[in-house]
């Protein structure tokens, strides 16, 4: 379960305002400066609280899986099931949830399948490295139910990365 954390109000205002302008000018073009007058903060404290554009970026990827994660399977874990009709209805909650929670997100569901290509090489691996957490999370779900007799033998790397693949369409075009 993802930590609850206080974000200070300054810091807040800059990730808000970094959707705003990635979304708006493109992750390439946007500017710190562009960021900082969106907020309406000074430079130096974008600097408090982030090295750089790229850095900023990835905090909101970082918060962006974190919190659909809780949202989803920390709300919805496999130690609960009993049954593959308890397991059907559970699977199409956490599906209904994700495509709710990436439409309330929009602009940052955007960033992150459209925008995140631009990032440099070490922050495209903090993408990565988000999306091999949810892809465990997953299969660590798709072990569990297997473990409890719900579900089949499968391949839960395999089913995990699929079920990803699936909501980056459904996501996509919802």
């Amino acid at each position: 379960m993802p930590r609850t954390v206080k974000i200070k109000p300054s810091k807040q205002r800059l990730l808000t305002a970094a959707i705003e302008v990635f979304f708006e000018k493109g992750y390439t073009a946007a500017r710190v400066s562009d960021v900082v007058a969106r907020a309406d903060v000074a430079q130096g404290t974008f600097y408090l609280h982030f090295k750089s554009k790229e850095s900023a970026f990835v905090a909101l990827v970082e918060m962006f899986f974190e919190e659909l994660l809780a949202e989803t399977l920390g709300k919805n874990p496999a130690s609960g099931l009993k049954d593959s009709d308890a397991t059907r209805h559970q699977l199409c909650q956490i599906w209904r949830t994700i495509l709710v929670y990436c439409r309330s997100h929009a602009k940052m569901t955007a960033l992150v399948l459209q925008e995140a290509a631009a990032l440099p090489k070490a922050e495209r691996a903090v993408l990565a490295a988000n999306y091999a957490k949810a892809v465990d999370a997953l299969a660590l779900y798709c072990r569990e139910t297997e473990r409890r007799g719900i579900t089949r033998s499968i391949d839960p790397d395999l089913t995990a990365w699929v079920i990803i693949g699936m909501v980056e369409r459904a996501v996509h075009y919802a």
